[in-house]
């Protein structure tokens, strides 16, 4: 049984390879051979890490996820900006490169199909929708609780779904290959529709608020 090692540089540089195989050759064109080209290794090594070629992509699959997620999360307690802003920040986070990019959205299309058939990729792509889900659901209570609203939480569900849904398909549609759509536009669309669809204020979502101290009186 072959164990994996997080943080790991040679087992990383192994997984980067997979995904630049797969965004090359496509999924199915993608063999451990060509992967062991890509990054210089011999097949001998990979399988020191790696069983099978299905075990090489689920884990680059689930490294492509987590690189999404991580490049869109706040900046936690190092972030003094409103909360409204926060969200507004998270949201043109996801609608910016890297995460908005023809090879990200390429990359993401190449891997569906494993992912629907595969039931660890299937995993893997639901534990991301759920954090996904997770990290939205705290964005907008807080901005709620910071425009003195209160939200059951299955009204807050229902409404992440929306946002996220949303969101998704401004991602899609502006990271396609043949996609003509500003990045400025694709953003404040985004910040648009999310202030519509959660009610809040558009202004809360796109701009820093001034300290009191430098408000002009």
């Amino acid at each position: 049984m072959v164990t994996h090692r997080k943080n790991n540089t040679r087992e990383i540089a192994l997984i980067q390879a997979t995904l630049a195989c797969v965004a090359r050759h496509g999924l199915e064109n993608t063999t451990v051979r060509k992967i062991a080209e890509a990054a210089g290794v011999t097949n001998g090594l990979i399988r020191f890490y790696f069983n099978t070629k299905d075990e090489m992509i689920r884990a680059a699959y689930g490294h492509f996820l987590d690189n999404i997620l991580r490049a869109t999360l706040p900046d936690g307690a190092d972030d003094k900006s409103p909360k409204c802003r926060r969200l507004g920040k998270c949201i043109e986070a996801i609608l910016s490169p890297p995460v908005t990019s023809a090879d990200t959205v390429t990359l993401w299309a190449s891997l569906l199909p494993m992912a629907q058939k595969d039931a660890k990729m299937s995993e893997i792509r639901r534990a991301f929708y759920r954090e996904t889900l997770a990290t939205f659901a705290i964005l907008v209570r807080d901005a709620y609780e910071e425009q003195g609203r209160e939200v059951e939480e299955a009204q807050l569900h229902r409404r992440v779904v929306a946002l996220n849904s949303f969101i998704d398909g401004l991602w899609i549609n502006g990271g396609a290959v043949d996609s003509n759509i500003d990045q400025d536009d694709l953003i404040q669309v985004g910040l648009h529709g999310a202030a519509a669809l959660l009610g809040l204020p558009e202004s809360s979502l796109r701009q820093e608020l001034l300290p009191s101290s430098a408000v002009p009186r």
